[in-house]
């Protein structure tokens, strides 16, 4: 999810602070290591084959020390079986986010102080 800030306009005349869903970027994945059933760091090591003298790509785990290839793209996603690590279709279905116009983006608290500090400057005392 991402922060955005949004200017007051005549439909938020003081402004806003949503959340936009967003893609997450590949970097910020990992990798689970299939020795130690944990996440961990992976590097793309790229070194000369001594038998067919071409390049070969490969990932390097982190922690277990070990290589693991890099997937090759068998067409469409119905050809894949599951496995224990797959998510469960039902936990996809729910709903985990409902958005509300109830929820305020600040505690009262913090709000009520910052009416008083805005009545304040506005009254000509100091800020």
């Amino acid at each position: 999810m991402l922060k955005k800030h949004i200017r007051p306009n005549p439909i938020r005349p003081r402004g806003a602070i949503i959340s936009k869903p967003m893609p997450i970027h590949f970097s910020n994945l990992k990798l689970v290591d299939p020795h130690l059933n944990k996440t961990t760091d992976a590097k793309l090591i790229t070194r000369i084959n001594r038998v067919t003298k071409r390049p070969e790509t490969f990932r390097f785990l982190k922690e277990s020390r070990t290589e693991l290839p890099i997937p090759v793209d068998d067409g469409p996603i119905d050809k894949y079986e599951s496995s224990p690590h797959d998510t469960p279709k039902t936990l996809l279905a729910q709903h985990t986010w409902k958005p509300s116009i109830l929820n305020i983006p600040f505690p009262p608290r913090f709000m009520n102080q910052m009416e008083r500090i805005k009545r304040m400057h506005s009254a000509g005392g100091e800020f």
